[in-house]
């Protein structure tokens, strides 16, 4: 029996030392499985840093767009205030050349009526002059007739 007991012990042991190499065939299994994971994840991890990195790099570039923007819509600003003084100073000027417009043509009018006013008197001034010659140089009775003589003359 003690035979027996030592085949079946020593059978045991057999077992049991082939579960313990299963089992650390299969501890070195999940550890490779573990390392090749290990070795995605530091992949991933390094991906992510350089995502992180990118992301950044673009915020930045975001950031100087944005100032950019702000510098342009304050120059907009500035130029728009510039033309709205600039549309003013036109408006007021226009207002001036109406104003100055309407003061020439009074005063044209005024220059216009004072020379049909000379014209006038020149005209009866030379109608009296005529007849005044007329009157002088021709007898009552004769004055068409020598006037008529003085021109063919």
């Amino acid at each position: 029996m003690a035979d027996n007991e030592s085949a079946e012990m020593a059978e045991r042991g057999r077992e049991s030392a082939e579960k313990r190499r299963d089992l650390a065939e299969l501890y070195r299994r999940k550890a490779e499985e573990g390392r090749g994971i290990g070795e995605t994840l530091r992949g991933r991890g390094e991906n992510i840093r350089m995502d992180v990195e990118e992301d950044r790099s673009a915020a930045e570039r975001v950031r100087g767009a944005q100032e950019g923007g702000r510098e342009i819509a304050e120059q907009a600003r500035d130029l728009s205030e510039d033309l709205r003084g600039a549309a003013e100073d036109a408006r007021t000027a226009a207002a001036d050349a109406r104003t100055s417009l309407a003061e020439l043509k009074e005063l044209l009018q005024r220059q216009r009526l004072m020379i049909d006013r000379q014209e006038a008197a020149l005209t009866s001034m030379e109608g009296k002059i005529s007849n005044i010659r007329s009157s002088s140089t021709n007898p009552p009775g004769e004055r068409s007739n020598r006037s008529s003589n003085q021109d063919a003359g």
